[in-house]
C-alpha cells in the first residue's frame, strides 16, 4: 500500500506556484494535493488524478468489505435505516406538497438506483446518498412555482435534473471543484446551520 500511494502521488501533476499561492499560508498545500484539490491546468485534469488515486483501492474496498463479516453487516444496516429515515420524513412530506405527484415512493427508488451506481462507479461503496433538507425545500417550491403556471411539475423537474446534471460536468471538467479549499469551517458551519433551520422547518410543518 504504501508503495502504491508512492507512486499515486508522483503520478499527479504539479501544484500552482503562482506568487499569490505561495503567500496563502493558510491552505494547507500538502492536504490539498492529496485531496486533489486544485487546477490542473487540463481538461479534465482533476477526474483523471482522481482515477489514478483511487484505481490501485478500488477493488480492494469491495473484497475488504466482503470479507468484513459482522462490520459489513452492521455496516449495512447502519447506513440502510440511515438512508431510509430521511427518505420517509422528507417523501411524506413533500407528498403533502406535489398532490401525489412524489413522495415516499419515489424518493426511495431514486435514492436506491442513484446510490448503487454511485457506489459503483466512484469506488466509494462507503458513500450514503439520501435525500436533504435544501433539495427537499427546493422541489417543493418549484412544485409551487409551476401550479399556478399550468406546467407539468414533472417535466420542470426532469429539465431541472439535466441541467444541473450538465452543470456538474462542466464543474468537473474545468476542476472548479478547487474552490473548495477557500471554504473555512466557518462556511462550513453556516451552511449546517442552514440545514438545521431547513430541517426545524419541515418538522414543524408536519407536526402543525
Amino acid at each position: 500500500m504504501p508503495g502504491q500511494a508512492g507512486i499515486a502521488r508522483q503520478s499527479m501533476p504539479a501544484l500552482p506556484t503562482s506568487a499569490s499561492a505561495k503567500q496563502n499560508s493558510s491552505v494547507d498545500w500538502a492536504l490539498v494535493r492529496e485531496d486533489g484539490l486544485y487546477f490542473s491546468g487540463r481538461f479534465a485534469g482533476g477526474i483523471r488524478a482522481d482515477i489514478r488515486r483511487r484505481l490501485p483501492w478500488y477493488a480492494s474496498d469491495w473484497t475488504d468489505g466482503a470479507r468484513g463479516g459482522v462490520k459489513t453487516l452492521t455496516a449495512a444496516l447502519y447506513m440502510f435505516f440511515g438512508c431510509l429515515a430521511p427518505g420517509i420524513a422528507f417523501g411524506a412530506y413533500f407528498d403533502q406538497y406535489s398532490g401525489g405527484k412524489s413522495g415516499v415512493v419515489e424518493y426511495l427508488i431514486t435514492q436506491g438506483v442513484s446510490g448503487v451506481i454511485f457506489a459503483i462507479i466512484s469506488g466509494q461503496p462507503l458513500v450514503i446518498l439520501r435525500p436533504t433538507g435544501p433539495i427537499t425545500v427546493f422541489i417543493s417550491q418549484l412544485y409551487r412555482i409551476t401550479a399556478p403556471m399550468g406546467v407539468d411539475y414533472l417535466s420542470v423537474q426532469a429539465w431541472v435534473g439535466i441541467f444541473t446534471g450538465l452543470y456538474m460536468i462542466i464543474i468537473a471538467v474545468t476542476d472548479s471543484c478547487a474552490y473548495i479549499q477557500h471554504c473555512s469551517r466557518f462556511t462550513q458551519g453556516s451552511l449546517l446551520l442552514v440545514l438545521l433551520l431547513l430541517l426545524l422547518f419541515l418538522l414543524l410543518c408536519l407536526l402543525l
